[in-house]
């Protein structure tokens, strides 16, 4: 599979984009509760402008920036469950990202079927930059500065994340 990656080639990335090498650190997972109806996030805390990569099973799924990795992830995690609900009867959302499978990203699709087979979501993490230099005011949970930008398209692009993983677009 083109977006196979090991734990070795994360701890020594060259990265071209930023001109210095990345490295990695586990940042905890995405894990299935309740028999796989729905997860938690058992994660640490990485600051300030991270890059980020969701894997499952050895397989990069996104490569992704944020300001704060845990507000971002609890994110994720509020989706997964908010869908797994709705999908059982559990819930009586009115909000269409949830109840309209038609709104739904790649993230949405296929990370709650990861949790439904009893699978869990790693979480990697990397510092990139300084927090005033990169954040969107109004895209809190995203990444503004090129420098970010253009390491997560190139990433998402080397790795094909977007053939085969829950990226939507490059960046």
């Amino acid at each position: 599979m083109p977006n196979r990656i090991s734990a070795s080639e994360l701890a020594d990335l060259k990265v071209a984009e930023l001109g210095r090498d990345l490295s990695f650190v586990c940042a905890g997972h995405i894990g299935p509760t309740a028999g796989g109806n729905a997860c938690e996030g058992l994660l640490d805390e990485v600051t300030p402008c991270v890059l980020y990569a969701e894997i499952v099973e050895g397989r990069v799924m996104k490569f992704g920036t944020t300001d704060f990795l845990l507000s971002r992830q609890k994110l994720n995690v509020r989706t997964i469950n908010n869908i797994l609900a709705f999908q059982d009867g559990r819930s009586r959302s009115k909000n269409r990202k949830i109840t309209d499978p038609t709104t739904y990203d790649k993230y949405k699709q296929q990370a709650p079927r990861v949790i439904r087979e009893g699978k869990a979501i790693e979480i990697l993490a990397t510092p990139l930059s300084l927090r005033d230099s990169c954040q969107d005011v109004l895209k809190r949970f995203n990444a503004k500065c090129a420098a970010c930008q253009s390491v997560e398209a190139a990433l998402n692009k080397r790795y094909k994340t977007i053939d085969y993983g829950w990226a939507t677009n490059l960046n």
